[in-house]
């Protein structure tokens, strides 16, 4: 939409802006709720690894066994909105993640094992619901917008996690964590997901995310192993982020060859 064509449409009514309000509230604290279970491990590693006698690079591996149950499960959990509805998934997601911490309080490795896959179903059910939720009732003007802020609840979930973890940290920094992280590491994400919502068949939201979202978690699957593995043969986590930030590059030019294409046509 242009500007001028935003400028002409006609304004929100009160009801539909109270309606967006609150969907955007609600799956936002969803979210957080579910991604703290997935923040709070790589935080308190060292801590843990050390308890169970393991290295704390261990916990690359169990990163990717949450994403790749998200990996296996989005396409086979896709008819979950379609048939019990989006609010119901999001209810039966989040029992996922009370059943995933309680099982982590023994602190064991094969009920870490068992938490990480709970944590994976979790966010297999709980994404297509909130997308189904959000293209719903949000204006389509507005979209993008509201996607966005909806995924805020990734980098959110992250700097409340290290600020009760690691309270030695300066606020500063925290916030400096919280932009940073923010813009690179998930802002693509809200418009993402709202392209996805506006490009499905109709009545189709949640299954075009699923479908959509195996990728993304198969992405994720292979980054925290892949990153394990190198440090396991570098021992140094300097070099392990600089040759994987090599994987970025690779996704910058990929996207400017896309562009350049894109274009010419």
């Amino acid at each position: 939409m242009t500007a001028s064509e935003h400028a002409k449409a006609p304004a929100i009514p009160r009801g539909t802006v109270i309606a967006v309000i609150a969907v955007v509230a609600v799956t936002t604290m969803a979210q957080v709720a579910s991604v703290m279970g997935i923040a709070v491990f790589p935080v308190i590693a060292p801590r843990l690894a050390a308890e169970m006698g393991i290295p704390s690079a261990m916990i690359g591996y169990q990163i990717s066994l949450i994403f790749g149950t998200e990996t296996v499960f989005s396409p086979l959990m896709s008819f979950a909105v379609t048939r019990w509805g989006a609010c119901r998934t999001t209810q039966v997601g989040l029992g996922c993640c009370v059943a995933a911490m309680a099982l982590a309080l023994t602190s064991s490795l094969a009920a870490l094992a068992a938490t990480s896959m709970l944590l994976g179903t979790s966010m297999t059910l709980m994404t297509p619901a909130s997308t189904h939720l959000l293209f719903r009732f949000s204006p389509a003007r507005n979209r993008n917008l509201i996607f966005s802020i909806k995924q805020t609840g990734v980098p959110m979930t992250c700097c409340i996690v290290i600020a009760f973890l690691h309270p030695g940290w300066p606020g500063a920094l925290i916030g400096a964590f919280f932009v940073i992280f923010g813009a690179a590491g998930v802002g693509w994400n809200g418009l993402f997901l709202a392209e996805v919502a506006r490009s499905s068949p109709r009545g189709m939201v949640s299954v075009a995310t699923s479908a959509a979202m195996t990728w993304n978690f198969a992405g994720i699957l292979l980054g925290p192993a892949v990153f394990a593995t190198v440090f396991k043969f570098t021992g140094s986590y300097t070099l392990t982020y600089g040759l994987l930030s090599l994987v970025a590059l690779c996704g910058v030019l990929s996207l400017l060859m896309s562009a350049s294409a894109g274009r010419r046509v």
